[in-house]
């Protein structure tokens, strides 16, 4: 019989041998969960739920393009994204009679008026059922794994922006104070202000994105920096942030100006893709008033391109949308290697890309949802972004 001692030298034994098989075992097996290198420092809240923090969030898709909505679907259910469909439409088959008079649609070709209708259909059920906010994704939109990371820390800059780009234009108006010779940098530093850590410790209210602004362009090609500000600084910037591609992946104007791994929240400024953007009730009012009566005479994104920036027909700058603009953006177009992807977009798809240019692989998104869809489905580790 073994004596007090005895046993509890063996009990020791046995633990130490434990803890040992445990640590070799995980020293040799290839990790099979993905870790997150970067935890967002601000609560997720409502951006944590199955919408993004939205009400709603709609994917447009050609109804033909079953390949499309199959990866849709998947990279969906593995980021818990709740949204509707939204049919994609032929241009070639729509009735004369369904465009805003006098006629100018005939100046675009019948795949960018399909697009322009699918847009509008998804425009029109936010107007429709009275939707406070939504996201309207196209079908090739690509996504980080990270992504509720991002908008939460994103989403204290865009409910802070719309004050800061009033007050901008304010100013604008006041008398001309003494000309500054400032150089770029210098002007670049005064037009942004860095939003701090304590900030971003609140949690985010109901409406984490806020309601006091028309149009959000998460998703987009290629956008503008509006013009400086130096006296009353109307952009946001995000340091450090480690889910934005190094410089060399970026080919946006402001990529020289900033910091590497920075992301702004800014006005936009002619700004290509409809890749993703998020309306308000008042700005989807407004974009179905404009585009869906008044007038349609150049291809979707373009023409809210315009909007925003107030040189679309009948719309004055002090009439143009409140629209904001994250860059780099969080989403980004899939080219899923099939031929004529990035291309001019045919009658038979419902999205377009504005410059007719194919998009680099996983362009700006560095752990792409959509690009590791394999791995995803069997649970393994989440490749990053290689070339």
């Amino acid at each position: 019989m073994l004596s007090f001692y005895q046993g509890r030298s063996v009990f020791v034994a046995v633990f130490c041998l434990l803890l040992f098989v445990l640590f070799v075992r995980n020293r040799s097996s290839p990790s099979s969960s993905f870790r997150l290198p970067h935890r967002s420092r601000s609560p997720l809240g409502s951006i944590g739920n199955d919408t993004l923090g939205f009400q709603k969030v709609f994917f447009i898709n050609a109804p033909w393009r079953i390949d499309r909505k199959d990866s849709v679907s998947l990279a969906t259910a593995h980021s818990r994204i709740k949204f509707d469909w939204v049919d994609g439409v032929n241009g070639s088959a729509l009735h004369e009679k369904v465009y805003p008079p006098p006629g100018r649609y005939r100046t675009v070709l019948p795949e960018k008026r399909g697009q322009w209708r699918a847009h509008m259909n998804a425009i029109w059920e936010i107007v429709q059922y009275n939707v406070t906010t939504a996201l309207i994704l196209e079908d090739d939109a690509d996504w980080d794994v990270r992504i509720r990371q991002q908008l939460s820390e994103l989403s204290h800059g865009i409910r802070r922006l719309p004050a800061l780009i009033k007050r901008s234009e304010t100013h604008q108006h006041t008398p001309d104070e003494p000309n500054e010779q400032l150089s770029p940098t210098a002007l670049v530093k005064a037009s942004t202000i860095t939003l701090s850590s304590a900030s971003r410790l609140t949690i985010p209210p109901p409406n984490p994105y806020g309601l006091n602004w028309d149009l959000l362009w998460l998703g987009h090609c290629s956008t503008d920096l509006s013009p400086p500000s130096p006296h009353s600084p109307d952009r946001i910037m995000f340091p450090d942030d480690p889910t934005v591609p190094s410089p060399n992946e970026l080919h946006d104007n402001f990529s020289t100006l900033y910091p590497p791994h920075t992301r702004l929240v800014h006005r936009t400024n002619t700004t290509r893709c409809t890749t993703a953007y998020a309306v308000t009730q008042s700005g989807a009012r407004k974009l179905l008033y404009q585009y869906g009566i008044r007038d349609f005479s150049q291809p979707f994104d373009e023409a809210v391109s315009g909007w925003c920036d107030g040189t679309a027909r009948g719309v004055s700058v002090e009439a143009r949308g409140l629209c904001m603009g994250v860059s780099p953006p969080v989403f980004g177009e899939w080219d899923d290697g099939k031929e004529g992807v990035g291309e001019l977009k045919r009658d038979d798809e419902a999205e377009g890309q504005g410059q007719g240019k194919a998009m680099k692989r996983r362009a700006r998104v560095e752990w792409s949802v959509r690009d590791n869809l394999e791995v995803l489905v069997r649970g393994d580790e989440v490749e990053g972004w290689q070339q």
